[in-house]
């Protein structure tokens, strides 16, 4: 039951101002100063990190290991990759091919390797490309190869399993956000608008981090695995 927590008065909340605070039986909502209550969930940890760190992208086995034990945090995941670097498993040379394709899923990003392979293997078999060049194109092309026999969604490594775990806990706390409680099937007023609200500003710009897989896909912006909540002006959760 949504309501089976209390609600005490020291979380009240002005108008503008929300809060989303973890009580000993539930979790406290309090969205625009409206208030409802929800049962423990895994997500909302991740989804409490994001809203109290707004604008600011982190990478979904950082914010998985912020919640596990210290103990198992250097077991279980790799060093999340460097934000720097935009690309996830790929070598500069892979990455830069994609780049320049323009390629959107890993179907364009194949098709624009495979492309490339054929243009260097034509460059080694000419007689006017220079003797010297000809190793390095050669290089090339087995780095293309390479790349090409990887699975696209093959075994997953740690991180990549972390982000999954993360995203998938978001994506239960918004399905319990959802949740009918009236026989028009309609979910409680406040926790529905707060999962409207999460899903426009968390969950969708969270998207443009997606796309990161043991194959070496590329994220559109930033690097693969992130997650970022980019609140509308006004909103302060504390």
């Amino acid at each position: 039951m949504h309501n089976s927590c209390p609600t005490p008065a020291s979380h009240a909340s002005p108008s503008g101002r929300c809060a989303l605070t973890k009580e000993l039986a539930c979790w406290l909502v309090i969205f625009y100063g409206r208030r409802a209550t929800l049962k423990h969930l895994q997500g909302l940890n991740y989804i409490k990190h994001l809203l109290q760190h707004p604008n600011s992208p982190i990478h979904g086995s950082e914010l998985f290991a912020l919640f596990l034990p210290a103990k198992y945090r250097s077991a279980v995941l790799p060093e999340a990759p460097d934000p720097a670097a935009g690309v996830v498993e790929c070598s500069p040379f892979i990455s830069e091919v994609i780049r320049i394709s323009g390629a959107r899923d890993e179907r364009e990003r194949r098709a624009a390797l495979r492309k490339a392979k054929r243009k260097f293997e034509q460059l080694c078999r000419s007689d006017e490309t220079p003797a010297a060049d000809k190793p390095d194109y050669e290089m090339k092309i087995r780095e293309i190869e390479e790349f090409l026999t990887r699975p696209p969604c093959g075994v997953l490594d740690g991180s990549t399993k972390a982000v999954r775990a993360v995203r998938r806990s978001i994506a239960r706390v918004l399905k319990e956000l959802r949740k009918p409680v009236d026989r028009h099937r309609r979910p409680d007023p406040v926790l529905g608008d707060f999962a409207d609200h999460l899903q426009r500003y968390l969950v969708i710009p969270s998207r443009r981090y997606c796309g990161s897989y043991a194959g070496g896909w590329v994220a559109r912006e930033g690097i693969a695995g992130c997650l970022i909540y980019e609140p509308p002006p006004g909103v302060i959760w504390v």
